[in-house]
């Protein structure tokens, strides 16, 4: 299945992950079982996957998340919405991420 990842929607936690601070580092637990053990392994988020994971907060339109990360990093929205869309697209895929509002 494609998935096509909307900028004007909203997007949150998955209920099927457990989120973790370990050492200052944001780690996600699937808690759905799978057959595939792969995708029950601890999934550790570099720098700037924690910077956009922590403005998912459920509430907070895609992009409007762009735009404020392009303020606060001082970068063209163009580059960090390609940075960000790709996150959230693999996020889904890995059922870490859900769309809770669409447009």
């Amino acid at each position: 299945m494609k998935i096509k990842i909307q900028s004007d929607a909203i997007y949150a936690a998955s209920d099927s992950v457990v989120v973790r601070l370990v050492e200052n580092q944001i780690v996600l637990f699937s808690v759905e079982s799978d057959k595939n053990d792969a995708n029950n392994e601890p999934y550790f988020l570099n720098t700037t996957g924690q910077i956009i994971w922590q403005k998912l907060d459920g509430r907070t339109r895609l992009n409007t998340v762009v735009k404020a990360l392009s303020a606060e990093f001082r970068t063209p929205v163009k580059v960090i919405e390609k940075d960000v869309l790709a996150f959230v697209k693999m996020m889904v895929e890995k059922k870490m991420l859900v769309m809770v509002s669409g447009a």
